[in-house]
C-alpha cells in the first residue's frame, strides 16, 4: 500500500503517479454534498476513467462528518 499527497491538477496527478509506481488500485474518497452521479460526470472523474491504468475505488461518506463542540 502505498500513500502519497501532492498538489496539481488531480486527474493529471493521479494518473502519472498510478503510472509511475505500477498502482493495482486507485481508492478516492467523496462525500455525498451533490450526488455520486454529478461526479461521474466531472472532468477528474472523466479523465480518470478514460485515461487510468488501473481500476479505481470510490468510497463514499454516507454522513457528514461529526464537528467537535
Amino acid at each position: 500500500m502505498l500513500g502519497h499527497l501532492e498538489r496539481g491538477d488531480p486527474s493529471e496527478t493521479i494518473e502519472r503517479l498510478a503510472r509511475e509506481v505500477h498502482a493495482d488500485l486507485i481508492v478516492l474518497g467523496y462525500h455525498r454534498r451533490s450526488g455520486l452521479g454529478k461526479w461521474w460526470h466531472t472532468p477528474t472523474c472523466t479523465l480518470l476513467i478514460d485515461h487510468t491504468p488501473t481500476s479505481l475505488l470510490v468510497a463514499i461518506r454516507d454522513e457528514p462528518p461529526e464537528t467537535d463542540p
